[in-house]
């Protein structure tokens, strides 16, 4: 597939998913090679986007035009606003920029709705466009990036620590220090502004941006090399603006997809309330049967003995191991730019031991292998 522009900004990492190698250790990033081929390369445009959607982006937009012509914040989102949105949104806006405006600034903006782009792989940029870019007062060593959030809900620092976007943005910053004048060591300081919350600030040392940035070339490249652009079901079909075109998605469970899922994101607003309590209880008796289910076909099913369903399949186990790169950076010294190919975590490293016996111990020496029980798998007999 392709990176359009060549420029990799952080919805399209998260649209297309870390192709199973971790950022944050333990936590295997969402995303959907189909969903990023319909949405950057077919260019499917003829979707309806929610109005959580439509109401973060006006909020932006007031926030930026405020900044761009100096102008207050209410009478920028004056300029800004859709009707389309309503009265009660319209409301809701307005107290977020009044707490906004309201609340005590230690930085200073230098830049705001800025795209910076930095080299990541050949003809493949790292790309963000920052909300906001700030220097503090008092430590020529600290530049500030910062993004505004409209979340209902108050967010944590789990939420923090493995955010895609903050750490683009730190990566960049980094890069452009010297633009505003930032003296060495640079300290990135990025904000996670959820507005009608507090802004949660998070330092991110030098060494994890380097890991970030390799983690960034890694789904650059996976996403240039997949011809497939498969589609991966996850916790995030439920809002997929393209599950009405997936074959994967058409292909779950009826009850799966069009109780719990088509019916959660499709109805109008009041129905889906009305339905919320029902569409738990299906969720939590649809998980625990699938869980009970695999459950028991691993212990009825062997390595010897597959167990057969009877409609032309039979479910096998087989040994699980969990193979967890932690040091990323000294395995690309040793592999070269066959590092990225390898999808390290889950590839096969035996080959390239095999074939270049005099890394073997240094490749061992940066992965951590354990047993993981084991895997269940469907397969035609």
């Amino acid at each position: 597939m392709e990176i359009p522009y060549g420029k990799l900004h952080p919805s399209k990492m998260l649209a297309y998913g870390a192709g199973s190698f971790e950022l944050t250790p333990g936590v295997e990033e969402a995303g959907c090679p189909r969903m990023y081929k319909m949405k950057y390369e077919e260019r499917e445009r003829n979707v309806e986007f929610s109005d959580r959607l439509q109401y973060g982006g006006t909020v932006h937009r007031a926030i930026e035009r405020a900044a761009s012509g100096n102008i207050d914040l209410l009478d920028a989102l004056d300029l800004v606003w859709p009707e389309i949105l309503g009265a009660d949104a319209y409301e809701e806006a307005v107290n977020d920029l009044v707490t906004l405006q309201g609340r005590r600034e230690p930085y200073v903006t230098v830049a705001s709705e800025i795209e910076l782009t930095m080299p990541l792989i050949d003809g493949t940029q790292l790309a963000g466009i920052l909300d906001r870019v700030a220097i503090d007062p008092n430590d020529p060593h600290t530049l500030v990036v910062e993004d505004y959030k409209t979340n209902r809900f108050p967010p944590s620092r789990a939420d923090v620590d493995k955010w895609v976007q903050g750490k683009t943005y730190a990566a960049l910053a980094r890069h452009h220090a010297a633009r505003w004048e930032i003296e060495e060591p640079v300290r990135i300081v990025a904000r996670f502004h959820a507005i009608k919350w507090r802004p949660i600030e998070v330092v991110w040392s030098d060494r994890q941006i380097d890991m970030f940035e390799t983690w960034a070339a890694v789904v650059a490249r996976n996403i240039l090399a997949d011809e497939q652009a498969a589609p991966r079901i996850n916790p995030g079909c439920s809002w997929c603006v393209y599950k009405g075109k997936c074959p994967a998605f058409k292909a779950l469970p009826q009850k799966g997809s069009e109780i719990v899922l088509e019916k959660m994101s499709r109805e109008p607003l009041d129905e889906r309330a009305r339905f919320l309590v029902e569409a738990k209880d299906a969720v939590k008796h649809l998980t625990a049967y699938v869980k009970d289910t695999e459950a028991a076909l691993k212990e009825k099913a062997t390595v010897e003995e597959p167990f057969d369903s009877g409609d032309g399949f039979e479910y096998r186990v087989s040994p699980k191991t969990q193979r967890t790169v932690v040091d990323p950076i000294r395995l690309h010294g040793i592999m070269g730019d066959a590092y990225y190919a390898a999808k390290p975590r889950l590839g096969d490293l035996d080959r390239w031991k095999k074939d270049h016996p005099e890394d073997a111990a240094s490749i061992d020496s940066v992965i951590e292998q354990e047993s993981a029980g084991v895997t269940l798998r469907r397969v035609l007999k």
